[in-house]
C-alpha cells in the first residue's frame, strides 16, 4: 500500500500553541480604514443537517461569536454531497468576511474520492481556524470475546470474514480509518454501513454486530455505562477521554492518524486581516471553560488556530486521505 505519512499529529502541537496569538497592530490597522469588523450580521453555513454534531459545533461557535461581537451570526444548514454543497456555496460568496463555512474531514475525504473534485480546498476557500478534532475509535459489545486488539487479530485470523464492524455510510472517515488499520495490523473485518453514527452504535449495543468505528461523541456515553468497550483509536496516541483504548503506536504503527476534524473557512480572497480576526476570536472561544466542557462532552478536543496553521493541517489531511483512498480503493456509496 502507499505509505500514509503522519504529519497531522505534529501539526496539532503547533496549532494548539498558536491558537491564542493576539493580532499584531498592523493587522488591526488593516481593518480600520473600512471600519471595525464586523459591522453587520455574519452567515455561517453548516454543510450538514440540523441536529447533528456538526450543527451543534457550528451553533456553539456562532453563539459565542455573536456574544463577543454584538452582531448576529446566523447559521444556515446546507447539507448534501458529503458537505461539499455548502462549502461550494460559500466559495462563490463575496470575499468580505460576512459568509463563512464549517469545514470538516468529511469534506476533505469526499473530494479525495472524486476523480474530478467539485471544488478545491486550496484555491476556492480561505482557511480560517481549526476548531476541533476527535479520534476515530473502534468499540466492541461488552460481551465480545476479544479483550484487546491482539485478541481481535487472533479471532479474525481464525475465522476470516466472520466478524463485522459498523460505521457511518460507505466511504466515510471511520470506514477509511479501519480499512487502513486492517492493512496495517492484518485484521479481517467486513464493513456494514449505517445511516448515521448513532445507528451503528445502537446495532452494537443491541449485539446485532460485534464492532463499530465512530467518533468519541457517539461512543462515550455507552462506554461510561459499560455496554461498550473501546479497543483502539486510529491515531498513534491514546485519547484522554477514553484511556483504555490503545493508540496505534503501541501496536507498532506510527504513521497513521485519522481524525474527524472541524474548522472554519471563508471565500478565497477574504482579506487576511479579517481571517486573522476570526481566527483570534475562535482561539479565545476554544479556551472558554463552558465551551471546553461542551466539546469534551461531545468527544471533541477543542483546538483553535491561526489561518496558516489550519492551511497546513488541511494539506496534511488531504495528503493522508488521498494516499489512504489509493491504498484501500475506498469509494463512497450511492
Amino acid at each position: 500500500m502507499s505509505h500514509v505519512t503522519l504529519t497531522r499529529r505534529r501539526l496539532l502541537a503547533g496549532v494548539a500553541g498558536s491558537a491564542g496569538l493576539a493580532l499584531a497592530p498592523s493587522v488591526v490597522g488593516a481593518v480600520e480604514p473600512q471600519g471595525r469588523y464586523p459591522q453587520r450580521p455574519i452567515t455561517l453555513i453548516v454543510p450538514y443537517p440540523a441536529g447533528g454534531s456538526g450543527d451543534y459545533i457550528g451553533r456553539t461557535v456562532a453563539d459565542k461569536l455573536a456574544q463577543r461581537w454584538n452582531q448576529p451570526v446566523v447559521v444556515q444548514n446546507r447539507p448534501g454531497a458529503g458537505g461539499t454543497i455548502g462549502v461550494a456555496a460559500v466559495s462563490r460568496s463575496a470575499a468580505d468576511g460576512y459568509t463563512i463555512v464549517l469545514t470538516t474531514a468529511s469534506v476533505t475525504l469526499t473530494l479525495a474520492q472524486q476523480d474530478k473534485p467539485s471544488l478545491d480546498l486550496f484555491t476556492d476557500i480561505e482557511p480560517v481556524s481549526l476548531v476541533a478534532v476527535a479520534p476515530m475509535v473502534l468499540v466492541a459489545h461488552k460481551d465480545f470475546p476479544a479483550q484487546s486488539v491482539k485478541d481481535l487479530i487472533a479471532l479474525t485470523r481464525q475465522a476470516p470474514g466472520r466478524y463485522f464492524y459498523g460505521g457511518t455510510g460507505q466511504g466515510g472517515v471511520g470506514n477509511l480509518a479501519i480499512e487502513l488499520v486492517k492493512l496495517k495490523l492484518g485484521l479481517d473485518l467486513t464493513y456494514v454501513p449505517y445511516q448515521g453514527g448513532a445507528a451503528s452504535i445502537a446495532a452494537v449495543v443491541a449485539n446485532q454486530i460485534p464492532l463499530a468505528i465512530n467518533d468519541v461523541g457517539n461512543i462515550l456515553p455507552f462506554v461510561k455505562a459499560g455496554t461498550l468497550k473501546p479497543l483502539l483509536v486510529a491515531s498513534p496516541e491514546r485519547f484522554s477521554l477514553l484511556p483504555d483504548a490503545v493508540g496505534l503506536s503501541e501496536l507498532g504503527v506510527s504513521d497513521l492518524d485519522i481524525k474527524a476534524s472541524l474548522g472554519l473557512a471563508a471565500p478565497k480572497g477574504t482579506p487576511a486581516a479579517i481571517t486573522a480576526a476570526l481566527a483570534r476570536e475562535v482561539g479565545d472561544i476554544m479556551k472558554l471553560p463552558d465551551v471546553q466542557a461542551r466539546f469534551h462532552q461531545a468527544g471533541l478536543q477543542p483546538v483553535g488556530s491561526t489561518p496558516q496553521a489550519y492551511a497546513e493541517f488541511l494539506k496534511a489531511e488531504n495528503r493522508q486521505f488521498r494516499q489512504g483512498v489509493q491504498a484501500t480503493g475506498l469509494s463512497q456509496g450511492a
